[in-house]
């Protein structure tokens, strides 16, 4: 565990972040499996402690995410302009969509 040599971490989490459940099948079950040889069972939404000794308490989770559409995107890129801006200025790829 990375923080272990900083002395710094209570405990560890592990939270997988996905925005397209349906096209990430496999992830789920490589991460279903990790979960697994830990002695935990991870459901989708929820921080599951895992059972399995460690030097600090390591949790372990999925939730799933709804991209961002294009005026989400939109206003939070825009959101930062400073008062001299004088337009809004989008990604070529959040234009078509595409995050």
């Amino acid at each position: 565990m990375e923080g272990l040599p900083y002395e710094c971490a209570g405990a560890a989490v592990m939270l997988v972040q996905s925005f397209n459940r349906t096209a990430e099948g496999e992830s789920w079950h490589d991460v279903r499996r990790f979960g697994e040889e830990r002695g935990a069972q991870i459901e989708e939404g929820r921080v599951v402690p895992s059972p399995r000794p460690t030097d600090i308490p390591l949790y372990l989770g999925w939730v799933n995410s709804e991209p961002a559409g294009l005026e989400r995107i939109r206003a939070a890129i825009c959101e930062g302009l400073t008062p001299h801006s004088t337009r809004c200025v989008v990604p070529r790829r959040a234009r078509s969509g595409v995050m």
